[in-house]
Order: structure tokens, then C-alpha cells, then sequence
């Protein structure tokens, strides 16, 4: 969960848990497209590529309410193959 102001980073984890397939890069990250009412923005942008495969994005300076979430893509690529995949998380406000 997150504040309003929060600065929050997607970091690749090079340590997967054993049996797992380690993602080795970060392609994007961004709000899921669609007319999802319940979608609200939870931040400023789409987060952008810091570097080093670090991706961040700042958190709304007024909180749309406690518990609103925002649904984002992040499109990866996993040391076992070399097409891009995408995970669908999600962000939740205080």
C-alpha cells in the first residue's frame, strides 16, 4: 500500500526462489488499458526507466480514498526465453 508523494520502484530481483525463472529485464511499465471505472490513477504518470533495469513512478499528491487500486501492466522478459511476457499487479492506497 502507498502515500500520497510516495516514489515507487520496480527493481528486477536477481535472487529468484529456487525452481523459479529469474526475469532479467523490465521492458515497460504501464496503466492497463480499458474503461475500468474502478481503475483509478494512483500515479502522477507511467512510470519511466531510472536505469539499470530500475523503473519508477510518483504516487498522487491527493489520494483518490483509502483502498483505491490502480491496475498496471509490466511486460518482462525471464532468462529461459526471450519473448516479451506480461504480469497484470496491482497498487492500493492507504
Amino acid at each position: 500500500m502507498f502515500d500520497v508523494n510516495d516514489v515507487v520502484q520496480w527493481v528486477v530481483d536477481s535472487t529468484p526462489p529456487n525452481g523459479a525463472t529469474a526475469i532479467y529485464s523490465i521492458e515497460n511499465v504501464y496503466k492497463k488499458p480499458g474503461n475500468d471505472p474502478l481503475n483509478v490513477s494512483l500515479l502522477t504518470a507511467d512510470p519511466t526507466n531510472v536505469g539499470n533495469d530500475v523503473w519508477q513512478g510518483n504516487v498522487v499528491s491527493t489520494s483518490p480514498g483509502s483502498g483505491k487500486r490502480e491496475r498496471y501492466n509490466i511486460d518482462y522478459k525471464r532468462t529461459s526465453t526471450d519473448s516479451t511476457q506480461t504480469d497484470d499487479p496491482k497498487i492500493q492506497m492507504n
